[in-house]
């Protein structure tokens, strides 16, 4: 469990830094719409490491099958609205500057589900490590979508 934690804290220090210093072959900058649909992969990895740190707790016998039911839930839902994501940025800035309504309430659900999940004690993971290491997985995935909507806000997409 402490090699999930660090690779949890490594992902969170990963995407802070990859927030000014992402660049494009040749050394040029990246536009802030690249950077969206580059946060967008990130919260998949994101979302599929809330998946595979529930099945080790369930395995390891540290969270009831009913609760690991009711995250996995979560996450397949999480990961639908990701691909609807990844559909609705697929066409560029343009096209998806017609899609933002969408697009901001798919991103909206991801974060308000994730929030609920840990604020309202969703995980049910008693012990506190593991708990801790739960916590850190769902709040990437709200702060990837968060690095999202901030980027489609400088890109234009989104108001």
């Amino acid at each position: 469990m402490r090699k999930r934690i660090s690779a949890s804290i490594a992902v969170l220090a990963i995407v802070a830094a990859t927030a000014a210093c992402i660049h494009k072959a040749g050394g040029s900058q990246v536009t802030p719409y690249e950077k969206a649909v580059t946060y967008s992969a990130m919260l998949a990895q994101a979302n599929n490491s809330v998946a595979q740190g529930v099945i080790q707790l369930q395995q390891a016998g540290a969270i009831p099958v009913d609760q690991t039911d009711r995250i996995l839930r979560f996450q397949y839902i999480v990961a639908s609205d990701h691909e609807e994501l990844s559909r609705l940025l697929a066409d560029g800035p343009a096209v998806a500057k017609g899609r933002a309504q969408a697009i901001a309430s798919l991103l909206t659900d991801i974060q308000t589900r994730s929030r609920i999940l840990i604020e309202g004690g969703g995980l049910g993971v008693k012990n506190p490590q593991s708990k801790q290491t739960m916590e850190a997985d769902v709040s990437l995935v709200v702060s990837t979508a968060q690095a999202i909507v901030t980027s489609l806000q400088m890109a234009g997409v989104l108001k």
